[in-house]
């Protein structure tokens, strides 16, 4: 299983059982190293002091190869015995600074004087190379305090000045004292990372929940969630990133659209209101001019004052008509246009909420994702308990994945994933369903699958991945996993079920890899 579920205290069981395996003395360098590996970090990350150690090591054999300390310290270094290191560099650096006895004579003995003129220039390269690492580990744009950062220098100070073994032991112990008081103290860019890192999805998960009625906006919101739940690095970020600019770019333009159609029809429907006022205006007005005209003609005094009454009730009867009609046509072509925004309202609501639909998918693999899986187990595990048949969850992971990625790249990484995903979706049945756990992780859902029947069925895939050989740049990558499986007992929740299946997976790994293992609770 990844990192993203285990906890240090996991973390350090499994490193002291991986220094088993591989047979390694669980000396600080080597737990520092397997550690680093299992939680997905740097050697650097880990133990920086060694790292820098490492670093100056590696530089001065490169910079100086046919030096009589360059074959032992490469050897050391491969073997990675850190005690010989540090004693081979404090040796080069004391005989670098050693007085010389016997006086020099550029006539009588240039190549000795050039020697230690060279010897003088490479302690002096040693100290100011060991003092730009130190510099460079510790800065405040890294997150350590401008106190720590001060201290920095008043300690790659002393190095410079350090000439003798004396001054060079003291200065070391001095380094050794603050790189442990900074571990103590918890300062660098790992605190910063990660407090920026939870502070961003305390601000996705309130962007959620403060949008209660747009499905669209909680789904993106989940999406980006789930990506900032994998562990912290640069593709993670890069990839977090990448889905937050098309949640507001894909958002921004859908919403923009729906909000000038909402607009569109609370202006129209302000429209009518405002004519139906005038027609109940007009209608008022041209009530009282037929009472008065009702009055005028009771009390017409001979024929040519009626005919004059007459002729102008017609005229205002007339205009009365004309704009009624104008009224209705206006009407009629509002109406028309609010049925169109309405049409155009429900089409953009209906793609937004397919939009939404979307994000139960891995992007890159188009399998499920953590969202997509929780819906599908539900209705699996009820489809389960009301049939009363067996539900069985396995739980895989890509042998090897971190090598291929340095060997091939991450793009050939990426790859690889979409390879596998299309291979188990074409080797499984119609009902199972396959889901992105996280990285190189993947779930499988088989309903109504016994325990024997799941493990045929991913040794099947197994067989078929093999077939099927994964083609980077015209070369044949064969591409293998472990998995575990397990069968949900009664009752049993999504979590308990996948780490049941997530041990078995561990098996599967220690026993040899590219097996399947079911869970001992289910092997009766």
């Amino acid at each position: 299983m990844s990192d993203t579920k285990s906890s240090p205290a996991e973390t350090a069981r499994e490193v002291f059982r991986q220094l088993a395996l591989q047979r390694k003395p669980p000396t600080p360098e080597n737990y520092s190293r397997v550690y680093a590996q299992q939680a997905g970090l740097t050697f650097a990350e880990v133990q920086p002091a060694a790292a820098a150690l490492e670093s100056l090591a590696r530089s001065l054999v490169t910079e100086s190869p046919t030096a009589d300390y360059a074959k032992p310290l490469r050897e050391a270094l491969e073997s990675g015995h850190w005690n010989t290191v540090n004693r081979i560099i404090k040796s080069a650096l004391t005989r670098a600074q050693a007085p010389r006895t016997a006086p020099q004579v550029p006539t009588a003995a240039p190549a000795h004087a050039a020697t230690a003129a060279d010897s003088r220039d490479a302690a002096r390269a040693l100290k100011d190379l060991i003092g730009k690492t130190i510099a460079f580990l510790v800065d405040e744009r890294l997150g350590y305090t401008a106190e720590v950062v001060r201290e920095v220098a008043v300690l790659v100070e002393a190095v410079s000045h350090a000439m003798s073994p004396a001054e060079i032991d003291q200065s070391a112990a001095r380094l050794r004292h603050f790189w442990l008081k900074l571990e103590l103290r918890g300062e660098g860019p790992e605190p910063m990372l990660r407090g920026l890192h939870d502070l961003v999805r305390l601000m996705v998960h309130n962007m959620g929940d403060l949008v209660v009625d747009d499905q669209w906006v909680k789904g993106q919101a989940d999406r980006i969630r789930g990506l900032l739940d994998a562990p912290l690095s640069a593709k993670s970020l890069e990839e977090t990133q990448r889905s937050y600019k098309e949640f507001v770019f894909r958002q921004g333009t859908l919403k923009h659209t729906l909000d000038e159609a909402a607009q569109a029809v609370r202006n129209l429907t302000a429209t009518l209101i405002d004519r139906m006022g005038s027609i109940s205006e007009s209608t008022g007005q041209f009530s009282s001019t037929i009472s008065r005209y009702s009055e005028q003609i009771r009390s017409a005094d001979g024929l040519p004052a009626l005919s004059g009454l007459l002729e102008r009730l017609l005229s205002d009867t007339k205009s009365m008509h004309l704009e009624m009609s104008a009224t209705h046509e206006e009407l009629s072509a509002s109406r028309d246009k609010v049925i169109q925004y309405e049409a155009r309202v429900r089409t953009l609501q209906a793609e937004l909420a397919q939009m939404s639909e979307m994000i139960r998918e891995d992007p890159l693999t188009q399998s499920l994702n953590r969202r997509g899986l929780e819906q599908q187990f539900s209705i699996e595990q009820a489809r389960a308990d009301r049939k009363r048949s067996p539900l069985c969850l396995a739980v895989l992971d890509i042998d090897n994945f971190k090598h291929l990625n340095d060997r091939l790249g991450h793009s050939a990484g990426d790859d690889a994933l979409k390879h596998l995903a299309k291979v188990v979706r074409e080797t499984l049945r119609p009902s199972d369903s396959l889901a992105r756990y996280g990285g190189e992780e993947f779930v499988i859902l088989l309903p109504d699958t016994t325990p024997e029947d799941g493990e045929k069925v991913m040794i099947r895939v197994q067989r078929e991945l093999t077939r099927r050989f994964f083609m980077h740049n015209n070369e044949r990558v064969l591409i293998t996993f472990s998995a575990g499986l397990a069968v949900r007992h009664p009752d049993e929740p999504q979590e308990q079920l996948i780490e049941r299946a997530d041990r078995a997976m561990y098996e599967a790994k220690r026993a040899g890899k590219n097996r399947v293992q079911r869970a001992p609770e289910d092997m009766g």
